[in-house]
Formats: structure tokens, sequence, C-alpha cells
């Protein structure tokens, strides 16, 4: 697929997200980054000290733990969330055309919290993990998916 110019590219995953332009053409695209973020994640034992619940079983009388959450996950879920909250924000301004690379997780959540007007300007996902690639890398990628 080709990047036409000022397409933005935006990769994302749960801790990281790069917002490039196409200040290029379609045939040489020179992606520049327009916007850096990364979550800073604490350790787990950092995060929170809260122990499972328990629960007592409908068929018996010994209790029963509960799983414990997942703390980095809440963390990654509230990042995507903030991330895309912020690419709403930015189309106000301009209605640029964007192409999503994200991890399957993150891409999912991104599309549960897309507004309809971000959902309109994405021309296509693309389901790989390159927030920590370079700018090369991440150009790549995209010339070699085939959107279906």
């Amino acid at each position: 697929m080709k990047i036409d110019h000022r397409v933005m590219v935006v990769a994302l995953n749960g801790r990281k997200m790069v917002v490039l332009r196409n200040e290029g053409d379609a045939r040489y695209p020179a992606l520049e980054v327009v916007l850096h973020r990364e979550a800073e994640t604490p350790r787990t034992a950092d995060q929170g000290k809260a122990r499972p619940g328990q629960t007592t079983a409908t068929a018996g009388t010994r209790p029963s733990a509960l799983e414990g959450n997942d703390l980095h996950e809440e963390e990654e879920v509230k990042f995507v969330s903030a991330a895309t909250e912020s690419l709403s924000r930015s189309g106000t301004s301009t209605d640029a055309k964007i192409i999503l690379l994200a991890d399957p997780k993150s891409l999912g959540r991104f599309r549960k919290f897309c507004d309809d007007h971000l959902a309109g300007r994405i021309i296509a996902e693309i389901p790989q993990n390159v927030a920590h690639r370079t700018t090369d890398a991440i150009a790549k990628t995209v010339d070699v998916f085939e959107q279906e």
C-alpha cells in the first residue's frame, strides 16, 4: 500500500504511540514524527498491593479465590483510550487520512474508543505491532501491506 502525501501513519500499542506524517510522495515516502507518547508503567509491585478477593461457592462451604486485576492490562486500556481521544481532538483542525498500525489487542481497544469522525479518517488498519520500530521500517511495513 502506498502512503500518499500528508497522510498520517499511526503506530500504536498498549504503551507507545507514534504519529507520523508523510512529507514525501507516494513513491518516495518521508515519514516525519509529529507526536510521540510513551506510557510510564511502573512495576506491578509498585502499582498496588491489593490481594484478590474470595467468594463463597454456592455448592459447598469452601471459599473460592477470585482472579486479581491485571494492573498492566488496565494501564494499557487507559493509554489506548487517551491515544484515541488525542487523535480525535487532532482531527478537529485537520481531516488528514490515517493509516493505523497496532497490535491486535490495541486495535480492538482503539475501535471501541473511536468516534465516527475518526473512524471515517482511517483508510487502512494493519494488525502489527511496529510502534517500537524506525520510521523506515514502519514505511516498509505499510508498503508490503495489501489492502483486502
